[in-house]
């Protein structure tokens, strides 16, 4: 996951997919994979749909910190300085570390 985040940063988008797509094969539901998706949809410009699985994820996993880190990222890039500083309130410390 984390070569796919390197690529991803690297603007390397469709290896960055090659590389986690095996483990989305195997675990189609994987929230830190999931996380990694929607961090490579973020950095590729595809904001609308990194939202959506940002909030899908935190739906059904609100106390995934990286999800929620990254969604308060996404936030803040837009101007949501309300809904980042919520986000990221809800962390817990434990998790940052």
């Amino acid at each position: 996951e984390e070569a796919a985040l390197l690529l991803a940063h690297d603007g390397r988008f469709p290896e960055a997919y090659k590389t986690i797509d095996p483990i989305l094969k195997r675990l189609p539901d994987d929230p830190p994979t999931k996380t990694v998706e929607a961090e490579i949809l973020l950095v590729s410009g595809e904001e609308l749909n990194a939202a959506k699985l940002m909030d899908s994820l935190l739906a059904a996993t609100p106390d995934l910190t990286p999800a929620r880190v990254l969604r308060a990222r996404y936030f803040v890039t837009n101007g949501l300085y309300d809904a980042a500083d919520e986000d990221l309130r809800s962390v817990k410390p434990a998790d940052l570390s």
